[in-house]
């Protein structure tokens, strides 16, 4: 299985859609993940940026199920919760808000209820979708400076064209009318802004690697980011190395980026040099804003948020680490639970299928369901002068299914039974799933059929009937025999006796072969190849990137499994690769 940033095992492949592709994934601690890659071209990136800012701030809203949103030179990708089979799509008037809030249109947004709460689960991103954050220096929507300032006349309604050119198509409309003295100002202000659009357009495309600072003294580290058009972000920490020694990068060294992009720096300081500060409690907080404006007030960084459904209100804070009154060093990250507020209560019901409604009625009720939320029924319409089914009737057949789960608020159980005294041909095919044969022969005799019994031998069911033809419920027309599935696990019987066959050494190749995740700068990768006596060997080493697939043969006489790691800048990548059987000569 190939690992995306280290992080996350791809699993699978779910669905792929043009630039879109889902795949199935499991995240750091094993949880299940839902991936969205999307492949897109240079001139794409820029709307991915706002369509991840967009993401990001549908996350802080607490109603989305999204883990995180990554947009970088080779890798654009969201991490959402996968999706429960149950969830049904619905509309919700706090999602509204804050779509409005977004300028968001509601058929690019898929909302759920899950768990009985409306859920955001995916944000379509594609041609057609504008994404904008509101507030200064906001994208504008296609259309808008139309849309504000009217149409001029004789223009067909087209949307004008953006950025320095639309403002000098506006200063040309103008030029005719102005007055002769302000000429000059107007062509020199248009030069000028075309230039810096320019430059913003050169700094846009151009890529850099950030370099290895790890080690340098922070000023020097500083100024060299700096000469790239990168931002710092400059944290210190106690360390036992020299103070001022950068301490780690993030993003770390080689990685591609654009540009005025701002990258963290931690560097070394003693530990009496660095403040320390107590760490508020943010649980008094009426929401995650508050919290983090608490946070930010005593020093403090807001570090990762996980959520999951409490009896406290939506947004509530329900944990913090590092704890209240807590003594740490300025800018420390704190990591917060947030609450999804109350789930609903769940439940299900065995299978009642052949048992009296006496019965059916007291297991319902175990499982949270009074009398008057369940719902009986005959199986067909009754004349006017039939008695009601009284507690004696058989089941048949019952919604929802054995053993299904559901929300237990304002579920009904439905019921459908028959008489005990109904003549056999209507009589219903009771269970006898988990009976041994005989039991099974003899709950079943009634239905006057001759008996098929196919036995299996598996440790992954139980003993007894595994299976059934004809199912339990209403007993089926014609005189079909009846198919029983039935398993005997297996035993183990140890074998006495055991010959080894040991192979010869002899010249053979033994293949290799790793891949790199796109998204990896230029890198030197190194291959070295381990016996389990301990031998280690250097196979191949050449320069190479990301998105790249390295291969070759390692030629040896050893005749035992060889494992084979991949180095990258000499740092372990990926999983061992073990290799048995190879090409003799």
């Amino acid at each position: 299985m190939s690992l995306l940033d280290g992080t996350y095992e791809v699993l699978r492949e779910l669905e792929r859609d043009g630039e879109r592709t889902v795949m199935d994934a499991t995240g750091p601690t094993g949880n299940p993940v839902r991936i969205v890659w999307f492949d897109l071209a240079p001139d794409r990136e820029a709307a991915f940026e706002a369509y991840r800012r967009t993401l990001k701030r549908l996350q802080r809203s607490g109603l989305t199920t999204m883990h995180e949103v990554t947009s970088r030179p080779g890798a654009h990708y969201a991490v959402w919760e996968p999706i429960p089979d149950d969830a049904s799509a619905t509309r919700d008037r706090a999602v509204d808000r804050v779509l409005d809030e977004l300028g968001l249109e509601r058929g690019a947004v898929d909302v759920r209820r899950i768990d009985g709460e409306a859920r955001i689960v995916d944000v379509a991103f594609g041609d057609g979708q504008s994404f904008a954050i509101a507030g200064p220096g906001a994208e504008t929507p296609a259309g808008a400076d139309a849309a504000a300032a009217g149409a001029s006349p004789g223009t067909s309604g087209a949307e004008p064209p953006h950025g320095p050119m639309a403002w000098l198509t506006r200063v040309g409309d103008a030029f005719l009318r102005a007055p002769a003295w302000p000429v000059a100002l107007i062509l020199l202000g248009a030069a000028t802004l075309i230039a810096f659009g320019a430059v913003d357009r050169y700094l846009e495309d151009r890529i850099v690697a950030v370099p290895d600072v790890v080690g340098v003294p922070v000023t020097k580290a500083i100024d060299e980011l700096r000469a790239l058009e990168l931002g710092v972000r400059a944290t210190s920490r106690p360390a036992a190395a020299s103070p001022g020694t950068v301490l780690s990068i993030e993003p770390g060294p080689g990685t591609s980026i654009r540009p005025r992009r701002t990258v963290d720096l931690e560097y070394a300081a003693p530990a009496e040099a660095v403040a320390a500060v107590d760490v508020p409690d943010v649980r008094r907080e009426a929401d995650l804003a508050s919290a983090e404006a608490a946070l930010l007030e005593a020093g403090l960084q807001l570090g990762t948020l996980e959520r999951v459904a409490a009896p406290d209100a939506l947004g509530a804070i329900l944990a913090q680490r590092p704890g209240p009154d807590a003594e740490v060093q300025t800018g420390t990250a704190v990591d917060l639970l947030v609450s999804l507020g109350p789930r609903g209560a769940r439940t299900f019901v065995p299978d009642l299928i052949g048992l009296r409604l006496e019965d059916a009625r007291v297991l319902a009720r175990i499982a949270g369901l009074p009398s008057e939320r369940v719902a009986v029924a005959g199986p067909a319409p009754r004349a006017e002068e039939a008695p009601p089914p009284d507690d004696a009737s058989i089941v048949v057949a019952q919604s929802p299914q054995a053993f299904v789960p559901f929300a237990l608020e304002g579920a009904v159980l439905r019921l459908i039974v028959e008489p005990a005294d109904a003549p056999l041909e209507s009589a219903a095919v009771p269970s006898v799933v988990g009976l041994d044969v005989a039991s099974a022969r003899a709950l079943l005799a009634p239905l006057g059929r001759p008996f098929e019994v196919t036995e299996i031998s598996t440790r992954d069911l139980p003993d007894g009937v595994v299976d059934q033809d004809p199912p339990p419920g209403p007993r089926p027309n014609g005189a079909d025999p009846v198919r029983l599935t039935v398993n005997t696990r297996p035993v183990d019987v140890p074998t006495p006796d055991v010959t080894v066959r040991v192979r010869e050494p002899s010249l053979r190749l033994v293949p290799w072969r790793f891949a790199i995740e796109p998204g990896i700068g230029a890198v030197t990768a190194t291959v070295r190849a381990f016996t389990i006596e301990g031998e280690d060997t250097l196979v191949a080493r050449e320069d190479t990137r990301g998105g790249q697939t390295i291969s070759g043969a390692w030629l040896t006489t050893y005749p035992g499994v060889v494992i084979f790691r991949l180095l990258l800048n000499g740092e372990p990548y990926g999983e061992p690769l073990r290799v048995i059987e190879g090409r003799e000569f």
